[in-house]
């Protein structure tokens, strides 16, 4: 038996509980951040509304259904809840910059600052506003570095997989590129081939020299990847291996073209 072999796939599994703990917390904290908005955006308007002050209140009114879209996105008692995909759906069609991570970090930081004004302008501050507000803020900077760091990695990946063959290779012949890789949707499927997960990982490892991604990054990669914001990620209706998430060649093509499609995890 290799022990050295069982000690670093012990310790893999350890690294990778505690990324999935840190994610669990910090989607927790996220939703935290969110329901307060709600809370003060809806007390604030009421109130706002009440003394006569119909900027204040509509500025509030906005940073209530704010608060509550981000609340509606990350529940983290929510699990695979169908109504709320399809609200992540639509989001993601009108919105894209408020399912990533990046940005619902830079939206909560934001709208910490927006309801510290508004409770100043309604002469609602005092000190727990001032510390609500200050939570929302934090929250929202640490959670909009989280995210500029997985998008960093996500975009070294891409530049170091693009710039391993000839200018406009990569872009041009990415069917060739992904065959190697592409076992359960294999090129011979035409615009269906594409690598699911795993082979997202070897691909990205062994191509461009990166770390994989761990089960909690690679999910996100795969939703702001995907172009086709209806899709759930499945590779179509049939079952058995075909149930897998997929990134297709068009997806692929997209994001080897940095032009034409901005990724934020």
């Amino acid at each position: 038996m290799d022990v050295s072999a069982f000690g670093g796939e012990t310790q893999n599994m350890v690294e990778e509980k505690e990324e999935q703990v840190e994610a669990a917390l910090s989607q927790k904290v996220l939703f935290a951040a969110s329901c307060i908005i709600v809370l003060c955006g809806f007390l604030g308007f009421v109130s706002a509304l009440t003394a006569g002050k119909l900027a204040v209140a509509v500025n509030l009114l906005f940073i209530f259904f704010y608060g509550l879209i981000l609340a509606l996105l990350d529940p983290p008692i929510a699990g695979e809840n169908p109504t709320i995909t399809q609200v992540e759906v639509v989001i993601s069609r009108y919105a894209n910059l408020l399912t990533s991570v990046t940005g619902k970090g830079l939206g909560v930081a934001i709208t910490g600052r927006l309801l510290s004004n508004a409770n100043y302008a309604g002469n609602m501050s005092g000190i727990m506003s001032f510390l609500m507000c200050s939570f929302i803020a934090i929250v929202g900077f640490m959670t909009f570095a989280m995210g500029f760091l997985k998008t960093r990695k996500l975009s070294a990946a891409r530049d170091a997989i693009v710039s391993s063959a000839p200018p406009g290779y990569v872009e041009s012949q990415v069917e060739n590129v992904i065959q190697p890789f592409a076992n359960v949707y294999p090129v011979s499927m035409g615009p269906q081939a594409g690598l699911t997960p795993d082979e997202f990982n070897n691909f990205v490892q062994t191509v461009a020299r990166s770390e994989p991604f761990n089960e909690v990054d690679i999910k996100l990669v795969f939703k702001q990847l995907r172009q086709d914001k209806g899709l759930s990620g499945s590779g179509g209706n049939r079952g058995g291996k075909f149930k897998q998430p997929k990134l297709t060649v068009a997806d692929l093509r997209a994001w080897f073209d940095k032009r034409s499609v901005l990724v934020m995890l």
